[in-house]
């Protein structure tokens, strides 16, 4: 069975709840509260599974192709999109603050925990240069991501 090609403009107009197909196995899932993802339906050792991989705001239709092509093809080879998935490595507290480049003429002088043991609620990193710049757990977390992606 052979279905009609998304467009962009078909994404971002479409309105009214449903699942729209391209071919494939990806398709536009619109809820009825508005909200959009794309989903890839694939056969994996045997089985019809439906992965779900992004909203349309964060994934282009173009990004969707490329990864629903990528799952396809993993799921093809045997493997399992969804294990694969799990896999990736989420790093602890520590290690994003040890990933967090070091700026010259800088150091992490405190770092300020509270809640459970070992498990900050709120984290403060206060790096100390000349500015006495203060930088915040969310603009490290920022910084880790983008060491991390690269």
């Amino acid at each position: 069975m052979t279905h009609k090609k998304l467009t962009t403009r078909t994404v971002q107009a479409t309105r009214t709840p449903g699942r729209y197909r391209e071919s494939g196995g990806l398709m536009l899932h619109v809820r009825a509260g508005g909200s959009k993802q794309w989903v890839l339906r694939t056969t994996i050792r045997g089985t019809v599974r439906d992965i779900s991989f992004g909203s349309v705001a964060t994934v282009s239709l173009a990004e969707a192709r490329d990864e629903a092509a990528k799952l396809r093809k993993l799921a093809r080879n045997g493997g399992d999109p969804r294990v694969e998935r799990r896999k990736r490595h989420v790093p602890t507290f520590t290690e994003a603050v040890d990933a967090v480049p070091a700026l010259p003429g800088t150091r992490v002088s405190h770092i300020e925990r509270s809640g459970g043991i070992g498990q900050p609620s709120e984290a403060d990193i206060a790096l100390s240069n000349s500015a006495s710049v203060a930088v915040t757990v969310r603009s490290a977390a920022m910084q880790v991501t983008a060491a991390l992606s690269t």
